[in-house]
């Protein structure tokens, strides 16, 4: 598993997806998965809307294969784990929590959300919509409490 956190590193489309999620161009806070011929991407910020809201994101996406095809034996389950490991350990870092929002219209991801997003989340995983064409849910990474001496 390889991660990068230099944004120049970046394929044009975590780029791009980034600039969307208004992450600024000398965030510090995000890291890029690969495995394989997958790539995740987990950003974590203030909130656009509520700047004292610390939130993160994902994306997802298979770069083609050697031979032209997208398929892979990789688990995306692995990439998770990392992209969780990544949201809690910032929360520990800056002491504050940090609300992921898990959301995927394609039909295998959502199959794979449902099995697998309270394993790799935790007990905070929350479904907040679950469709056919959409599914949507939420967890928070919340920094342990700080010790009494």
């Amino acid at each position: 598993m390889e991660k990068y956190t230099q944004r120049e590193s970046l394929p044009q489309s975590l780029r791009t997806w980034a600039e969307e999620k208004h992450l600024g161009e000398d965030d510090p806070h995000y890291a890029f998965f690969t495995l394989g011929n997958l790539a995740l991407y987990v950003g974590i910020g203030p909130d656009v809307e509520e700047p004292d809201r610390i939130v993160a994101s994902t994306y997802i996406e298979r770069q083609l294969a050697d031979d032209g095809s997208r398929r892979s034996k990789t688990p995306t389950t692995a990439l998770y784990r990392n992209a969780a490991t990544f949201m809690r350990d910032w929360a520990t870092q800056h002491q504050e929590p940090v609300d992921y929002t898990f959301e995927t219209s394609n039909p295998h991801m959502i199959g794979w959300a449902k099995q697998n997003g309270v394993k790799i989340f935790g007990k905070t995983w929350q479904v907040e919509q679950d469709r056919a064409d959409l599914f949507v849910a939420h967890a928070t990474f919340s920094p342990p409490p700080k010790r009494r001496r």
